[in-house]
């Protein structure tokens, strides 16, 4: 399901084989295409941007047998790609959305070219020491229900390393969208990113990966960007100065422009 405000049309970028690539964003836990919202209109329209929220989440409704997997989330990537009319996709995950664009690149080298990871996790132990308590899907499910739009707001502006620099505006719908996360969809992706071992995976994606990290993230520390790097073979990293985890809405302008400078130069 592709919201409106999320999608932007353009042209579609092409190959010399004239094969169309659509620039699919991805986003991370608990969120949805609204924390896409200050990069969009700044992407070029030479590019036909696609931002889809993931199933249960952003109010998208969820397919009663959909499995919150990677497995699951690809086949829902493969399936929103295929509906756009998109033959192959330049990938772009932040946090968890990178961890599920690595495993659907990994998957599916034939439609991915390029894959652009934004502080993804792709180990457990990447995540802060927080994150990887016991118990924590259990504490989730007593807390979440009274959980509110200021809640998931305080969530967004504890991932920042300067909260005082976000659009009121911007908070105020990435908050109202995140907190229409579904229950479900809350808890078995809490599992999904505290069991996560995706090595295999860096290792074998073969397309060039643009790696963007903030050099202050407290939950996905950028010594892990650097381990990631390590494992995949044509990676290029890119640290985000005085930025948190979410670089995606901290540093919109300069992520656009690594991005379209990094595929400029492809």
């Amino acid at each position: 399901m592709l919201t409106e405000p999320a999608r932007q049309e353009g042209a579609y970028s092409r190959n010399s084989s004239g094969e169309r690539a659509a620039l699919m964003l991805v986003h991370g836990w608990i969120g949805s295409s609204a924390l896409w919202d200050l990069m969009l209109p700044l992407l070029s329209p030479a590019y036909h941007v696609l931002a889809p929220d993931l199933p249960g989440h952003g109010g998208a409704e969820t397919p009663p047998d959909f499995s919150f997997t990677l497995d699951g989330f690809s086949s829902f990537i493969e399936e929103a790609a295929r509906a756009a009319g998109a033959s192959s996709l330049i990938l772009v995950g932040h946090s968890m959305g990178g961890a599920i664009a690595l495993h659907h690149a990994f998957r599916h080298p034939e439609s991915v070219r390029r894959l652009v990871l934004m502080d993804t996790p792709y180990r457990s132990r990447s995540l802060a020491w927080p994150n990887r308590l016991p118990f924590l899907e259990a504490a989730l499910r007593a807390v979440s229900p009274f959980w509110g739009e200021r809640t998931y707001a305080r969530f967004i502006k504890s991932s920042v390393c300067k909260p005082e620099r976000l659009p009121e505006e911007f908070l105020r719908r990435a908050a109202a969208r995140a907190s229409l996360v579904d229950r479900r969809a809350l808890i078995a992706t809490t599992y999904l990113v505290r069991h996560l071992d995706l090595s295999r995976e860096a290792a074998g994606v073969k397309m060039p990966v643009l790696v963007i990290h903030g050099e202050q993230d407290r939950s996905v520390k950028a010594s892990e960007a650097r381990r990631l790097c390590g494992l995949l073979r044509d990676a290029d990293l890119r640290l985000v100065p005085d930025c948190g985890h979410c670089p995606n809405y901290e540093y919109p302008e300069l992520v656009v422009r690594m991005l379209e400078e990094w595929l400029d130069g492809a």
